[in-house]
């Protein structure tokens, strides 16, 4: 049981940086509306550098931008729920 909280710990770390570090999978379902409005930003990230450093980005590089930006908004709505140091 302990090894599963390290893991969940280090994924939670590796949030900060995506793309380095343990990562874990994720599968959810999303309605059309919202793969559609995902889908409309990714030639807008395509497109800046600061964004996608290789030119190149896909829904997922969307869909995480925004849940990293999404958890940062409820984490200031609700402080005393965050486990960030």
């Amino acid at each position: 049981m302990a090894t599963k909280k390290k893991k969940t710990a280090a994924a939670v770390d590796a949030a900060a940086a995506p793309m380095t570090g343990y990562s874990v999978h994720l599968s959810v379902r999303l309605h059309a509306d919202l793969l559609a409005r995902l889908d409309a930003l990714v030639p807008v990230f395509a497109a800046d550098a600061a964004l996608a450093p290789t030119g190149r980005a896909d829904r997922s590089d969307v869909l995480r931008a925004a849940l990293l930006e999404g958890l940062e908004v409820l984490e200031g709505r609700h402080p005393k729920a965050c486990h960030r140091a």
